[in-house]
C-alpha cells in the first residue's frame, strides 16, 4: 500500500492502481470535472431556451410571433445587447409548427436565423442573401422533406427550435417599427395560402432574463432544453458524460443527492471559468492592425471546418 500526491490531496494506491477505499472519491471528482464542462458546452442552448421560454411564459406570445426590444429598460433581459441598437426576435418550435415561412419585409435591418445551439443558419436583410430588398425564406427542420417552394430561400435546421432575431437600422425608429412591424411575419408552411397576422409585441421592461440562470436551474433547463432536440454528432460525447449526472435523453431528469451535490458544485465552478474564458482571452492575433478588434472566428455550423 502506498500513497501518490495529487493535486485532491493523497490517493491511497495498491499494487499501483487506486484502493477500493479512494475509488469513490476519484469517481466523484471525475463526475464533478465532467459536470464543469458540460455546463460550460450548455451556454449557447441554455441562452437560447431561456429567451424561448420568456416568449412562451413570460410574453405569452404565438410561436413565431416578434418581440420589439428598443429602450433601454427592454434590453435589460438580454444577455449580449447593445443599449443604443433597437432589436427584433421570435422563436419557434419546428417540430410543432412544421416548415415555418419567415418574410423579410423590404428595409434596413441586419439579422440572422439561428438554430438551439445558436449556431447562424443564414443572415437575413441587409447582411443576407436579399441584401435588404425582402424575401422568403423556408425553414426546415429536422426530417422535413423539402417541398416544391419557388420563390423561396431554403435554410435547414438540424434542431427543432429556432430563433429569428435582428437589428433595425432606420433613423427613426419608432416610424420603422410601425411599418416594418406590420410587414415582417413568421407562419407554418401549411398556412401559406391563408397566413395568420401576428402583431409584433412591445417586450416588457423588467422581471424577465435571457442569461442563463445559476445553481440547480442552470442544469434544469439543459436538460429540458436537450430533452425534445436531435442529439448532435459533435455532442455524442458529452450526452454520454452527462449520463452519470442524471441528464439522459428519454429519462425525466430527477438526480439524486450524490448527482445534485456534483451539479451545484460543477455549476458554481463552470460559471467562473466561463468568466474566466471570456475576459482572458488565448487569442493573441490583432484581426486589424491599430485596432483592438481581435478573436474573429468563422465556424462552419455542420462545425466540420
Amino acid at each position: 500500500m502506498s500513497k501518490f500526491e495529487t493535486r485532491m490531496g493523497a490517493v491511497e494506491l495498491e499494487g499501483g492502481y487506486p484502493s477500493a477505499a479512494t475509488l469513490d472519491e476519484l469517481l466523484y471528482e471525475l463526475d464533478y470535472q465532467r459536470a464543469c464542462q458540460a455546463y460550460m458546452w450548455g451556454l449557447p442552448i441554455v441562452g437560447l431556451n431561456e429567451w424561448k421560454k420568456t416568449h412562451d411564459n413570460e410574453f405569452q406570445v404565438a410561436s413565431g410571433q416578434f418581440v420589439s426590444y428598443i429602450t433601454f429598460e427592454q434590453k435589460l433581459g438580454i444577455l449580449t445587447p447593445n443599449f443604443d441598437t433597437p432589436y427584433f426576435a421570435a422563436t419557434a418550435d419546428l417540430e410543432v409548427s412544421g416548415p415555418l415561412v419567415f418574410e423579410v419585409p423590404k428595409a434596413l435591418i441586419a439579422g440572422m436565423i439561428m438554430d438551439a445551439w445558436q449556431r447562424s443558419l443564414t443572415d437575413v436583410g441587409l447582411v443576407g442573401p436579399d441584401r435588404g430588398l425582402g424575401g422568403k425564406y423556408l425553414i426546415l427542420g429536422p426530417g422535413h422533406e423539402e417541398p416544391e417552394a419557388d420563390g423561396f430561400r431554403i435554410v435547414r435546421s438540424s434542431t427543432r427550435k429556432v430563433l429569428f432575431g435582428g437589428r433595425l437600422l432606420e433613423p427613426d425608429v419608432q416610424e420603422a417599427f410601425a411599418r416594418f412591424g406590420s410587414e415582417i411575419r413568421t407562419y407554418a408552411w401549411s398556412e401559406r395560402n391563408n397566413p395568420p397576422a401576428k402583431q409584433m409585441m412591445v417586450a416588457a421592461g423588467t422581471g424577465w432574463s435571457q442569461t442563463p440562470p445559476t445553481g440547480m436551474a442552470y442544469w434544469e433547463s439543459l436538460a429540458d432544453a436537450l430533452i425534445d432536440e436531435p442529439v448532435q454528432e459533435r455532442d455524442r460525447f458529452f450526452m454520454a458524460m452527462l449520463k452519470p449526472l442524471g441528464i439522459e435523453k428519454g429519462k425525466p431528469f430527477q438526480p439524486d443527492v450524490r448527482q445534485r451535490k456534483i451539479l451545484e458544485d460543477g455549476a458554481q465552478v463552470g460559471q467562473l471559468l466561463a468568466k474566466a474564458n471570456t475576459y482572458t482571452k488565448r487569442f493573441a492575433e490583432v484581426y486589424w492592425p491599430d485596432t483592438h478588434w481581435k478573436d474573429i472566428l468563422e465556424v462552419n455550423t455542420t462545425q466540420r471546418a
